[in-house]
This record gives C-alpha cells, sequence and structure tokens, in this order.
C-alpha cells in the first residue's frame, strides 16, 4: 500500500470514529509535562475504538494499563468497562501526570471504573496474583516493553490479551531508538510460546498476544 492509498484509509477510518464520552477531546488532554525524551503520546482514537471493541467482546472485568499519561485511553477503556461492569487499574509514576488523570477521569464520570495507580510500574504489577487481568495494555516507556513481558504474562488470564501499542514506530521509520526498542519486543512475544501473536496496522501498530 503506498503512502497515499495509506493516508486516504486512515481518514475513512477516523471518519467513522466517534468518541464514545464527550470528554474525549484530544486537546484537552494536553501536558506541558509531555516531552520527547520519551514517546508519550496518546492513543489514536482509531485504537481507543478498537481496544473498546474489544473489551465489549471478551466482556473484560479487569483491564490493566501500565501508563496512564493524563487519561486519554484510560477514558475510552473505561467507557467500555463501565458497560460491561469491569474495572481499569492504570498504572503512571509522574505524579503531575496523575493529578491530570484524576481530573479527566472525573470529569468523564469514571472514578467509580478507573482505579488509578501512582506507583513504579514493576511495584505496580508486583502486588497483582498470577492471571488476574483479562487484559493488559502497554503503553509505558518503550524501553520497558522487553523488561515487563514476563509480569504481563504472569498477570494476564489463559485466554486473556496482551496489547502492547506503538509496536511499528521500525518499519514507519519514526522515533529510530523506540523503534528499536519496540522492534525487540515483537521478535520477543513471537518467540514465547505462552503466546500466540498478531500485529494489527491501526495507529502507529498494535501486538496483540493471546496467552495459550
Amino acid at each position: 500500500m503506498n503512502l497515499i492509498i495509506s493516508r486516504t484509509v486512515d481518514e475513512y477510518i477516523k471518519s467513522f470514529t466517534r468518541p464514545d464520552s464527550g470528554t474525549l477531546e484530544l486537546e484537552r488532554f494536553s501536558s506541558q509535562d509531555l516531552t520527547i525524551s520519551d514517546v508519550r503520546s496518546y492513543i489514536e482514537p482509531e485504537t481507543g475504538k478498537f481496544i473498546n471493541l474489544l473489551i465489549h467482546v471478551t466482556r473484560a472485568q479487569r483491564v490493566l494499563e501500565i501508563g496512564t499519561c493524563t487519561g486519554y485511553s484510560a477514558i475510552w477503556f473505561g467507557e467500555a468497562l463501565k458497560k460491561t461492569g469491569g474495572r481499569l487499574y492504570t498504572v503512571e509514576h509522574d505524579i503531575q501526570l496523575v493529578n491530570e488523570a484524576v481530573v479527566n477521569i472525573r470529569e468523564a464520570g469514571l472514578e467509580d471504573t478507573v482505579e488509578i495507580i501512582h506507583e513504579d510500574a514493576f511495584k505496580a504489577l508486583a502486588g497483582f496474583e498470577d492471571g488476574f487481568f483479562d487484559i493488559i495494555f502497554q503503553d509505558v516507556k518503550k524501553a520497558l516493553y522487553v523488561s515487563l513481558h514476563g509480569e504481563c504474562v504472569r498477570l494476564i488470564k489463559p485466554g486473556g490479551l496482551i496489547i502492547a501499542d506503538d509496536t511499528l514506530f521500525k518499519p514507519l521509520n519514526v522515533y529510530y531508538k523506540f523503534g528499536e526498542q519496540t522492534d525487540a519486543y515483537n521478535r520477543l512475544v513471537f518467540a514465547d510460546k505462552r503466546l500466540y501473536s498478531a500485529i494489527v496496522p491501526i495507529g502507529e501498530g498494535l501486538t496483540l498476544s493471546v496467552k495459550l
């Protein structure tokens, strides 16, 4: 697919992507703390819609998000979990981002559905029992994707989904250093015999792995 067709397809998909919440206007989630020292971007609306759909399809009850940022993705997931009767546990170590996310999630009316955990990711994950989650979403620092992999596999239930964002950075030729890190993650999960994985070209790439 050439670049022109790709943009056309992207625009077509976006034309069908309507936010589930009136609070999901992307501009309101900007933060002075967002820097290029690591990729702290927001998921694309079509990515939010896709994972929202997966939550509905699987009737997920417990979802873990690693990397809250200011709460944009948490609201997408929380809207779905509110309908399934489930709960989102979202982990963020940066207190400024936590404070912003608390406000955004409260304004979305999801404070009873979304629990924000202000903690280092490794410490936070250590507090959960094996197989606790139906879906895990990785959107933390790309350098941590590989390091967190073992814990994610431990925490996901058999038949559950581990989803990693931005996994097509390398072939898209963006953020070279981070592309190498997400490429290493892709190679790791595709070689892991405990998982069955596929890459979906939504946004800047999603790698989905089901625990066998």
